[in-house]
């Protein structure tokens, strides 16, 4: 039993782990309304990409991460962004949850 813990241990570290003081890079897919919020919940780590299918909704959002880079499609966003991306927000309207 033992052997097998040794075994199985290195397939459940992380490819990459992260110290207390690193930030994650995180995107946003949602980033107006209720995304707001959620991005907020992140303040302390790398914003680097945004994306809202409306840019009016998400303009707050967007002038506020300037250095964020802006999305309509997350498609596109994943597409260009992956492997600078370490965690993802999706955010969807209040009215699509069950």
């Amino acid at each position: 039993m033992a052997a097998t813990g040794a075994v199985a241990f290195p397939m459940v570290v992380p490819r990459r782990v992260f110290g207390a003081n690193e930030r994650l890079n995180v995107a946003a897919i949602g980033s107006g309304g209720k995304g707001q919020v959620d991005i907020d919940g992140c303040e302390s780590q790398n914003i680097v990409a945004l994306c809202d299918v409306d840019p009016g909704r998400a303009a707050h959002m967007f002038k506020r991460h300037a250095n964020a880079t802006k999305y309509a499609d997350f498609r596109k966003m994943l597409e260009k962004e992956a492997k600078h991306i370490d965690a993802v927000i999706v955010s969807t309207p209040d009215h699509t949850h069950a």
